[in-house]
């Protein structure tokens, strides 16, 4: 169940991963999720449209540091 009492949606997770996905259709992340989204997806089928929406992107790696005040000092 979730927050509002609605079942899990069994009938949507074909792929049986115990994972459905909602996808927000609205610039405002905060709002209600279920009022700005599409119907749940199936993991298999979020996969392939999030492959669509990333194309050939490429992950990225970030050089993280600990927060001294000589890093902070670097960044001027």
């Amino acid at each position: 169940m979730d927050a509002k009492g609605n079942a899990y949606p069994d009938d949507v997770d074909v792929s049986g991963t115990g994972f459905v996905y909602y996808v927000t259709t609205g610039p405002d992340l905060s709002a209600d999720v279920q009022a700005n989204a599409t119907q749940p997806m199936d993991a298999s089928a979020y996969h392939e449209w999030l492959r669509t929406c990333l194309g050939s992107a490429k992950q990225c790696s970030i050089p993280y540091q600990t927060l001294t005040a000589e890093h902070v000092a670097e960044i001027g």
